[in-house]
C-alpha cells in the first residue's frame, strides 16, 4: 500500500519540487524534481519496510514546499549565495524533522486538536492556490515570470505548444479522476501530457 501510495503521488511530487526550489530560478529545477521524486521513492519504501502501519505514506507536500521556498527566498534576500541558502532551508527541515520526532516521543499529537479548523482550512487554501499559481507561469511556457505579470504585460509571449501539453496534462487528470482504481488520475495526465509532447 505504501508502495502503491508512493507511486500516485509522484506526479505530485514534480510539481512540489518545483514550487521548493522556485526562488532559485529555472536552472535548478531539475534539482528540484529529483530530490522531491527520490524523497517519495525513498519514504514510499521506508514506510512500508519500517511503519507498523501499512497504509502510511510519507513523502514531499504542498506545505513542506512553500515553507521550504520561502526559506530559501528569506536566504537569498539576505544576500546569501544559491548554495547557502539551500544548505539553510535544508537545516531547518533537520530541525523541524527533530521537533517532529521529539513532539511523537513525549506524545504531544493532542497539540494539534487546539489549532481552530478554520485555520486549518485557510491555510490549506491558501496554500493550493499558491501551488496553483506558483504552476501556471510552467504550464505557459514562461517559467521565470510570475502569473500575474504573464497575464497583465507579457500574454502575448505565451508558448501555445506548453500550454496545449499543460492544459491537456491537467485535462485528462480531471476527466480520470475516481474512474479508475488501478492508475492514479494524476499519473495517467503526466502519462498522457508526457505522450503527446514526446
Amino acid at each position: 500500500a505504501s508502495f502503491a501510495g508512493a507511486l500516485a503521488t509522484l506526479p505530485q511530487s514534480v510539481a512540489y519540487g518545483l514550487i521548493a526550489i522556485s526562488p532559485l530560478g529555472a536552472e535548478w529545477s531539475v534539482f528540484g524534481i529529483t530530490a522531491s521524486v527520490g524523497a517519495t521513492i525513498l519514504f514510499g519504501f521506508l514506510t512500508g519496510a519500517f511503519d507498523p502501519n501499512r497504509f502510511l505514506i510519507s513523502g514531499p507536500r504542498a506545505l513542506t514546499a512553500l515553507v521550504f521556498a520561502v526559506s530559501i527566498q528569506t536566504g537569498l534576500d539576505r544576500g546569501f549565495e544559491p548554495e547557502t541558502a539551500l544548505t539553510l532551508a535544508y537545516s531547518g527541515v533537520i530541525v523541524a524533522g527533530l521537533f517532529q520526532s521529539a513532539s511523537g516521543l513525549f506524545k504531544l499529537g493532542h497539540i494539534a486538536t487546539y489549532l481552530p479548523l478554520p485555520v486549518l482550512a485557510g491555510f490549506i487554501t491558501a496554500s493550493a492556490l499558491t501551488v496553483f499559481l506558483n504552476s501556471m507561469p510552467m504550464v505557459m511556457g514562461l517559467p521565470d515570470l510570475g502569473f500575474f505579470h504573464i497575464l497583465i504585460s507579457e500574454f502575448n509571449r505565451i508558448d501555445l505548444w506548453a500550454f496545449l501539453i499543460g492544459g491537456l496534462t491537467i485535462g485528462a487528470t480531471l476527466l480520470l479522476e475516481n474512474r479508475s482504481k488501478t492508475i492514479p488520475a494524476a499519473l495517467a495526465g503526466v502519462a498522457a501530457g508526457s505522450a503527446v509532447y514526446y
